[in-house]
């Protein structure tokens, strides 16, 4: 079983460096069912500030505000986010995490692997996510003087929006130098005895979940998550059953996944999303049926999932909707700007995207095509915005 294991922590930690790199730095991980520990039980090393109940968030900064000064539009943005992240952080990890989190990053760092190193499951989980993003970091390039601005690297960002996203960067500068210096180090830490020990250890149902969807023969993982959920109730261990099952080729098989999919679609967007993206392009075999997508996709979209908004924006674009595409890539915008994506510790990425994406589509407009865009938008953040926004700890 250990080298399955070992498997399993290579899939997930593959998995986490790609998402981040390529995605927006939003990934976190589910540490465990009780999200809140009692500050009582601090760990005696750990330079923990006293609890205090989270303020009021900062308003996001205007799009205005941003062209005109965006030296304070970035300062306000940083402000909220570093609120939202540590909304996010106490949901993931528990009140004690998240404050530790919230130290500079070399008092925090130090604390958070003596932690897991004492077997917290919570740290060791937050450890390998903040590992995963640290070794997403152009480590060849860092400490060059001479790079280019953060905005030059997202061909078509406008202008505007290029000074905003460079300070952003230069906020962040001492964070991701000093997540860098500990990718360099080559015995900082075990991450992966912890995360076997910590996480992937038996008994522990995400865990024993991991292991079964690392297997590379599709049939075993499939019996292995089978057994797993006839056991025990989780919800993404039918997920992951689902996910595998809709790509069979075996007709009943994947009739079965996307059953289960319908069947946790309506709770869950990531289950939306997948049910979504299968109906759109066809998987299993079957037809593409994008009439039967759509409503899926939106669901996902308008909760925040990712996928979904970039899988709904794109079917809208090909299939010739660039007016709801580009109402869709404004809602992603509002959420970016609003810190919904950010995890861990603040980035640009998810802004820098977002308004690349924005500008792209909508350069592809008539001036009615605008207008029918905004009414659509309107229409997407009055049914769908306050929900995404408690769901990603973010309003």
């Amino acid at each position: 079983m250990n080298a399955r294991w070992a498997l399993a922590l290579a899939a997930v930690l593959v998995g986490v460096i790609v998402f981040v790199s390529s995605r927006w730095h939003y990934g976190a991980v589910t540490a465990g069912s009780d999200a809140r520990a009692s500050s009582a039980n601090a760990h005696p090393s750990d330079p923990l500030p006293r609890a205090l109940a989270p303020p009021k968030l900062s308003p996001a900064p205007s799009r205005d505000l941003i062209g005109q000064d965006p030296e304070r539009a970035a300062r306000s943005w940083q402000a909220r986010v570093e609120q939202v992240v540590f909304a996010k952080n106490t949901k993931d990890y528990g009140d004690e995490i998240a404050q530790l989190m919230g130290l500079p990053f070399e008092q925090a760092w130090p604390a958070l692997l003596q932690r897991a190193k004492d077997g917290d499951a919570r740290a060791a989980m937050a450890a390998v996510s903040v590992e995963a993003i640290c070794q997403a970091q152009p480590v060849s390039s860092h400490r060059n003087s001479d790079l280019p601005p953060a905005s030059s690297y997202y061909i078509g960002l406008p202008d505007a929006w290029k000074p905003f996203v460079d300070r952003i960067s230069e906020l962040h500068r001492n964070t991701r130098e000093q997540m860098i210096s500990l990718c360099e180090l080559n015995d900082t830490f075990d991450f992966a005895s912890v995360y076997n020990e910590v996480f992937l250890k038996p008994g522990n149902p995400d865990g024993e979940i991991a292991i079964a969807e690392s297997n590379n023969d599709r049939s075993e993982a499939s019996a292995e998550l089978r057994a797993l959920i006839e056991h025990q109730e989780s919800t993404r261990g039918r997920f992951r059953l689902a996910n595998l099952l809709v790509e069979s080729q075996d007709a009943a098989e994947a009739a079965e996944g996307r059953a289960l999919l319908e069947h946790l679609a309506p709770d869950d967007p990531a289950a939306a999303a997948r049910l979504g993206f299968c109906l759109e392009a066809g998987c299993g075999g079957s037809a593409p049926d994008p009439a039967a997508a759509r409503p899926w996709l939106e669901q996902a979209a308008g909760l925040g999932d990712l996928a979904g908004l970039s899988t709904l924006t794109s079917a809208l674009e090909h299939g010739g909707d660039n007016a709801g595409a580009w109402a869709w890539s404004l809602y992603t915008l509002d959420l970016a700007l609003a810190g919904c994506f950010e995890t861990l510790y603040p980035s640009y990425h998810a802004i820098a995207m977002a308004a690349q994406e924005e500008a792209r589509i909508k350069a592809l407009l008539t001036p009615a095509e605008q207008n029918a865009g905004l009414a659509m938008n309107y229409a997407i953040s009055g049914r769908w915005e306050r929900q995404a926004k408690e769901r990603l700890s973010c309003d």
